[in-house]
């Protein structure tokens, strides 16, 4: 469907790159900008994303400043085509979005366009034997034509969509030719097939061409003399005899016999069908199959003629990309009446070496022809002879298991109205770039797919029966389907095991990928398939994937991969960037990559069996401390003043995340807290112990911020084994604090008591005789007066946070001050001082808005909400424990959300709203029943600083 941007703009690209709006020839600048409008003109109305303009224009080896370049062209080009548009108007011509760029054109403004599809037309007539119509549409298809196209366009694209539309229009030429052959009129085509014929001296459909017209006219020497002209040119030149089309015209020619024009260069057709049998049980990819329906519309044509179709369809090993092919081609295959190739051209086996050009034309060809000297000929020629052979002809070809872009692209006919379907563990963007594919990414199948597949293999009662079960086998295989019907057929093909056990023996993660084998069939081995393509990599690429597999997290960045690798934060970019074009990792967001969960087990196994010891420890340490650096960066942004950790010497040399604003750290830990907590555990089973105790201090702030009480205790527990195995005391004494908070939360509050305790002696013997002034210290004391408080001990609370206080007020540390003044405000409440904890609690808040500490103000509202609530002040109870409720929505925090609720809703049903309260009550069960913390007796305890 055309583009609406600009209804007079029209554009010449067979000739000289122009434009014109109206008669007006619009000004496209120098030759950098003209070759990206020839680009976007020759793709109109199709969205072309940076990465693919910068191929286009620079090829592999783009300079530093390419895609500024690209962006600078697209302003000249935006200028030059809508000089009057304001700079607050969106562009209406050249658009951009995320995804890239578009020139939107009305229909039939291209040049390139019109002669394209008028000489499909013309190449559908000549198949029809309307011979006339043919005549008509090839001379409607060269009138489009002004010189050599895309002239002062430079460029890779520029270069490949130059040859491949000389060559359209030599073979419109010669259709013409054929046609006024056909049509009576070869005296007329002698004069403009001896000129083709002079310009192409080794191309035999032309000589072929002009030896039919002379002979036609009575020129039978002549005839004979272009014959033995091009005869000899070709064993000249290429060593080679003519072709048996152009030696049987030479025959009859001799015989005096009145040939017929040869449609093809081969004697003797054949309609192929080749697909392999459909696959049973296919699920899902509904999108992609209707996308790939409307592109076989556009190969197969209309009336106005067909399109040449190019689809890519890749995806990781074991996804589904061979089944979805052919499940496709089986079911448009009757859109291609001329017949079906297939060919497996062995990119990824692990027996046979991928297949040749020479192997690949061979096979095409025996589905094609039956004469012996085609299949026998030379690859040059057998490439020549497959595309004539395919011109004027709707064939679908199946391209599967490709390598490479190289290996394919001898393989694409020269003809329009083929559909060429390839599928590949690679994304060839080559042949998006150069050859105008349109590329499909298989990915893994939905869960409701994955379900529904296991139900037509296993049965749908038995999966009905069991669905939970059947979920977690779907989840386990990673929703892969080639792991899915492994998974199942080990089910039927067996009398003792059902879903449950076999859900129990892929719940080791570690043993997943021997469960999930086929022993007679190597191609059914998920982890052989998966090697193939491990195998294929380049030596830098396999010991990136290896280094990945350490990783102990779903996601990686490239600062993160960098760490790991040992290398630049650019060098590490290409290098994910590599095996995301291999289908090894998902790019998921700007700069972050996701394994598939079996490749990530499948990259742990290579890291483990091939990856030397040092070298693998070394790159844990290397990640670790950025992590490290990282965390604790994060950590002074959003609880500063807390006190400083060592990040342990040395450093990895890269700088932490980029962490400055409260939002920015907040966000970074929700995103990526599982995976700190792994790396945790990491440290403490790779034997870093001091990184372990350092990291899992550093953590418990983050934790806190995000009310991630579960994981919170088991960092401390890991942590604190971890600082006895190495003596740090001051680790110890910080952990066991972050336990007593944790155990406040989780509603334990002998243990909380127990391990503030044990926090204080610990400090006690470290500390100057003179008090704590170290600020983690004071939070530490502040905590256990508030463990003191719960049971009862306010007379020993409260001199204690006033010390705490006072200490914090003459460092001048805002954080800590407002975290023992809520503190204050907790215990004072609960000995009935309600003005005294209302007044701390004001305090509180007002240096945490200062502060920008939203968590801590979630918790200071709740507190000081609750305390004017027990001092029977209503109705500013309501209003600051909504505000609580408030800031926890923003912030995306389940728990607090859950207890900001619980606490607003006793304040509504103090004021009489019990309608509201109990809407506020059941919304905080069901958060809390989602999110797993409904087996946490919580006490809503907002005294508490980390």
């Amino acid at each position: 469907m055309g583009g609406t941007g600009a209804a007079g703009l029209h554009v010449r690209l067979l000739g000289p790159v122009r434009a014109f709006n109206g008669e007006s020839e619009i000004d496209l600048g120098a030759t950098g900008p003209r070759s990206l409008f020839a680009m976007l003109a020759m793709r109109a109305n199709t969205t072309l994303t940076l990465d693919e303009l910068v191929d286009g224009l620079w090829g592999e080896a783009p300079p530093k400043s390419a895609q500024g370049g690209v962006y600078t062209y697209v302003s000249t080009l935006r200028k030059a085509l809508e000089p009057g548009r304001e700079r607050r108007d969106q562009p209406r011509v050249l658009t951009g979005t995320r995804a890239g760029y578009s020139l939107l054109l009305p229909p039939r403004a291209v040049d390139a366009a019109r002669c394209e599809q008028a000489a499909a037309e013309g190449l559908r007539r000549w198949s029809a034997d309307d011979f006339a119509g043919a005549l008509a549409q090839c001379d409607l298809a060269l009138s489009e034509w002004e010189g050599s196209p895309l002239g002062r366009a430079v460029g890779p694209f520029a270069e490949a969509e130059r040859s491949r539309l000389e060559l359209l229009r030599l073979q419109v030429q010669e259709c013409r030719g054929a046609a006024l052959i056909e049509t009576g009129a070869a005296g007329s085509a002698v004069a403009s097939l001896s000129a083709l014929a002079a310009g192409n001296p080794l191309r035999e459909r032309s000589h072929e061409l002009l030896m039919l017209a002379l002979h036609r006219t009575g020129q039978q020497a002549e005839a004979l003399e272009v014959y033995q002209r091009v005869r000899e040119q070709l064993a000249g030149e290429l060593g080679i005899e003519p072709g048996p089309a152009l030696r049987q015209l030479h025959g009859r020619v001799l015989a005096g016999d009145r040939p017929a024009v040869s449609r093809t260069e081969a004697a003797a057709r054949l309609v192929p069908a080749q697909l392999p049998h459909d696959v049973r049980d296919f699920i899902g990819r509904d999108d992609k199959v209707e996308r790939l329906r409307k592109l076989c519309a556009a190969a197969a044509g209309s009336s106005g003629g067909g399109t040449a179709v190019l689809a890519t369809v890749d995806g990781a090993a074991g996804s589904g990309k061979t089944a979805f092919a052919i499940h496709v081609a089986h079911d448009i295959a009757d859109q291609f009446p001329d017949g079906q190739l297939f060919l497996d051209l062995r990119g990824f086996d692990p027996r046979l070496p991928p297949v040749t050009t020479e192997e690949a034309l061979r096979h095409l060809l025996h589905g094609l022809s039956r004469d012996a000297q085609v299949l026998t000929a030379d690859v040059a020629t057998q490439a020549a002879i497959y595309r004539s052979l395919l011109a004027g002809r709707r064939v679908l070809v199946v391209l599967d298991n490709a390598r490479s872009a190289e290996q394919v692209r001898p393989l694409l006919p020269g003809a329009q109205g083929c559909l060429v379907l390839v599928t590949s563990r690679n994304r060839l963007s080559g042949l998006a770039i150069r050859d105008g594919a349109t590329r499909i990414g298989i990915s893994v199948l939905r869960p409701t797919e994955s379900l529904e597949l296991l139900r037509r293999v296993l049965g749908a009662d038995q999966v009905d029966a069991e669905v939970d079960m059947a979920r977690e086998l779907a989840a386990s295989c990673g929703h892969l389907p080639l792991a899915l019907r492994i998974a199942a057929e080990h089910i039927v093909g067996s009398d003792h095991r059902g879903l449950a056990d076999m859900v129990d023996e892929l719940r080791a993660e570690r043993d997943r990928l021997d469960v999930l084998a086929a022993p007679d069939d190597e191609s059914s081995i998920v982890r052989a398939v998966f090697s193939w393509t491990y195998h294929a990599l380049s030596p830098e690429e396999r010991r990136a994937f290896r280094l990945l597999g350490l990783h102990p997290g779903v996601e990686v960045d490239a600062p993160q991969a960098a760490a790991l690798f040992g290398t630049g934060t650019a060098d590490a970019r290409r290098q994910l960037d590599c095996l995301t074009r291999w289908n090894l990792l998902d790019q998921v967001g700007r700069d972050r990559y996701r394994f598939h969960d079996l490749v990530r087990t499948y990259a742990a196994e290579c890291a483990e069996q091939e990856e030397p010891h040092a070298t693998a420890q070394a790159a844990v340490e290397r990640m670790l401390r950025w992590y490290l650096r990282s965390v604790v960066t994060a950590r002074e942004v959003l609880a500063p003043g807390l006190g400083g950790i060592d990040v342990a010497s040395p450093e990895t040399g890269l700088p932490p995340a980029i962490l400055q604003t409260y939002d920015g750290a907040i966000n970074w830990v929700g995103e990526r807290l599982s995976t700190l907590v792994e790396l945790v555990s990491l440290a403490a089973d790779r034997g870093f112990d001091h990184i372990a105790a350092r990291f899992a201090t550093a953590l418990g702030a983050l934790c806190h911020c995000v009310s991630r009480w579960t994981d919170w205790l088991r960092v401390t527990e890991i942590g604190q084994a971890a600082a006895r195995r190495t003596g740090d005391r001051l680790s110890q004494a910080r952990l066991h604090n972050d336990a007593g908070v944790v155990h406040y939360f989780l509603g334990g509050e002998d243990e909380a008591v127990s391990c503030h305790r044990a926090a204080v002696a610990i400090l006690a013997d470290l500390s100057d005789p003179s008090g704590p002034d170290d600020p983690q210290d004071q939070a530490t004391v502040a905590n256990l007066a508030v463990a003191y408080s719960m049971m009862g001990r306010h007379l020993d609370s409260i001199p204690m946070l006033e010390d705490a206080l006072r200490i914090a007020r003459r460092q001048g540390n805002e954080f800590v001050e407002a975290s023992v003044t809520e503190n204050l405000g907790v215990v004072l409440s609960g000995l009935n001082r309600h003005a005294e904890a209302i007044e701390y609690g004001q305090r509180c808040v007002g240096l945490l808005r200062e502060t920008g500490s939203k968590h801590m103000l979630g918790h200071g509202l709740n507190q000081l909400g609750s305390s004017c609530l027990r001092a029977g002040r209503v109705d500013e109870a309501i209003a600051h424990l909504g505000a609580a409720l408030d800031v926890w929505r923003g912030l995306g925090d389940q728990w607090g959300q859950a207890n900001g609720m619980r606490s607003l809703a006793k304040a509504l049903d103090r004021a009489g709203r019990t309608d509201s309260a109990h809407r506020l009550v059941t919304e905080a069960r069901a958060i809390m029943r989602e999110s797993g913390y409904l087996a946490a007796d919580h006490h809503g305890i907002q005294g508490t600083v980390m």
